[in-house]
């Protein structure tokens, strides 16, 4: 079995500290190796059921045990927690570089003053400029482009999808799962276009016909699927090597995005 550390990290672009829950895999301590690192978002939700927000996980560290014991291959899975303040609104926050004052025209659930957005790039500096190199001094990594992944799920695959694209100098792979990029869709697409494929990238996106962040608005399930479909279309007119799936009944919560994790692995490291 592979072994969680949690460390504690200030984050200077945000003025907080934050938790980093750090996967190591079975052989790590036993090993010269070095090992490939997936960056991840929303942590207290990939390993640990009890500490998950929503009463569920993604067993991040049960599949790659389960494929470290079918294939041999180990990796480093570097998870930071999220913000918790103000009710989830932070979390939101620091997962998009846009601003959305509108949302409440697709639901209320935010509705309270709250500024939601804005807050990417300082997140994205951190991870780029201080978490990596932290991770690749004391840790055993291949710390090179073509061994580093982002991965994220909803607003988290929204701001994995805008760093790895962003940074394509340190991510050579992104995987994004349910992602809500009806938050900022005209901003994120508008992103997208203007980007420059400065370097061949693996990229897997996918989204379930039954996503929803708010049962009361009976069309959330198109604004997540349409989101997705164009985000694609652009990454493949752009020359990226981008593979989409919509996965018929997924719901929108870790128990699906769980199912899923298998499949993200082996599209950005068994099938390049």
């Amino acid at each position: 079995m592979g072994k969680i550390i949690t460390e504690e990290i200030y984050i200077k672009q945000l003025k907080k500290n934050r938790k980093v829950r750090i996967y190591l895999p079975n052989d790590y301590e036993k090993s010269d190796k070095k090992y490939p690192v997936i960056y991840m978002h929303d942590a207290q939700n990939i390993y640990n059921i009890g500490i998950s927000a929503y009463g569920m996980e993604w067993n991040v560290d049960k599949t790659l045990d389960s494929i470290f014991e079918k294939t041999k291959k180990g990796f480093i899975v570097v998870g930071i927690d999220n913000a918790s303040e103000r009710n989830g609104a932070e979390r939101i926050t620091e997962y998009s570089p846009f601003i959305n004052n509108n949302l409440y025209k697709i639901t209320d659930k935010y509705n309270d003053g709250y500024t939601l957005g804005g807050k990417g790039d300082k997140y994205a500096e951190f991870i780029v400029n201080d978490l990596k190199l932290y991770i690749d001094k004391k840790y055993k990594t291949l710390s090179d482009r073509e061994n580093t992944a982002i991965i994220g799920s909803s607003m988290g695959g929204f701001i994995s999808i805008y760093i790895g694209l962003k940074y394509q100098n340190i991510f050579s792979k992104i995987g994004g799962l349910s992602n809500a990029i009806w938050f900022a869709e005209n901003d994120m697409i508008q992103f997208i276009k203007n980007i420059k494929k400065e370097n061949d990238m693996t990229i897997y996106l996918d989204v379930g016909t039954n996503e929803t962040s708010d049962e009361r608005v009976d069309n959330f399930n198109e604004l997540y699927i349409n989101g997705n479909k164009k985000t694609y279309e652009i990454l493949k007119e752009k020359g990226f090597n981008v593979n989409f799936y919509l996965i018929e009944g997924a719901k929108h919560n870790e128990v699906y995005w769980a199912k899923r994790f298998s499949n993200v692995i082996e599209a950005l490291f068994f099938n390049e």
